[in-house]
């Protein structure tokens, strides 16, 4: 593997795991990457419209119901690896809370939740994670092409989240394809983001006793799920050599990281960092559009990535 798509795997997997856990509270890990799959997969045919993307691009034009796509749950829990059971009983409870709806077609994550205090500030926080990330990859001369997001107002704060959760749901498929399922997938990001990122060179070939070991519990508590879990979970990836202990720790060793499903996952990333920031560039905000509900009436404050 390329030395650079290590090192540049290594600086976002920060950028993906906090992906994960924005406004992800009160739902556990699990339940986040399903709505946040449900939700992109709802949205993917107004996504490969650019007229729509762009209509719907700013904070208070949120896409109604109608444009909505619903998914089901045998394609959900294929695209995370996880048991059919474990999805329909997690969805089935999700869909008690009115965290989504789920009928004959499938499942969709409605308007109307989207319309809790809050989001717009996790929007904007979201947004500026994207315009640092950038700025981190233009100091390393990664990828010069790249374009800053947009910073005119009104922002396209739902069009950037849609494509921040497709490039966070491509790398999660990448990487469960990798080491496991998404939980797997989140807990090796997690190790590999512990050992490396006091030094982000520590990712490369070679500097495996550079890389710092993490304790479960530390993982645990980054991701907000049981210390019992990631032992267990972990003891798997180590069983499976995605991991290894060292000093009283994990640690991702260079054995791992040359693994060809790795190290398709690294240079997979590149691809798709350039694919995040072409089309966040691309956008254009309609003026008639930009501070409208599309649905005809003031948009309340909304939680969600639409």
């Amino acid at each position: 593997m390329a030395v650079e798509a290590k090192s540049i795997l290594s600086i976002t997997t920060g950028f993906l795991l906090d992906q994960v856990q924005t406004g992800r509270q009160p739902m556990d890990l699990t339940d986040a990457l399903i709505v946040t799959t449900v939700t992109q997969a709802n949205v993917e045919a107004l996504m490969r419209n650019s007229a729509l993307q762009a209509a719907y691009a700013t904070y208070r034009a949120v896409p109604p119901d109608e444009l909505r796509r619903p998914i089901r749950i045998n394609a959900l829990a294929q695209s995370l690896r996880l048991p059919f059971e474990t999805v329909r009983r997690r969805v089935n409870r999700l869909a008690l809370l009115g965290v989504c709806r789920n009928s004959p077609d499938g499942l969709v994550v409605p308007a109307r939740r989207l319309a809790l205090p809050g989001h717009r500030e996790t929007l904007e926080a979201a947004y500026r994670k994207l315009s640092e990330l950038h700025t981190i990859l233009a100091e390393w001369g990664v990828l010069p092409e790249l374009t800053a997001p947009p910073l005119a107002e009104p922002l396209p704060l739902r069009a950037a989240a849609r494509l921040s959760s497709e490039y966070l749901l491509r790398i999660v498929a990448l990487a469960t394809e990798a080491v496991g399922d998404a939980v797997d997938a989140a807990i090796w990001l997690e190790v590999f983001r512990s050992n490396t990122e006091h030094d982000h060179r520590a990712a490369c070939s070679g500097a495996e006793a550079d890389r710092k070991p993490v304790t479960a519990a530390l993982v645990a508590r980054r991701l907000g799920i049981s210390a019992e879990t990631v032992r267990r979970r972990l003891h798997g990836l180590i069983a499976r050599g995605s991991c290894a202990w060292a000093c009283g720790g994990a640690v991702v060793p260079d054995a791992a990281l040359e693994r060809p499903a790795v190290v398709h996952l690294a240079d997979r990333n590149l691809d798709n960092l350039k694919r995040l920031y072409t089309r966040l560039a691309a956008l254009t905000v309609p003026v008639a559009c930009a501070d409208v509900s599309p649905l005809g009436r003031a948009t309340p404050p909304i939680r969600g990535t639409l």
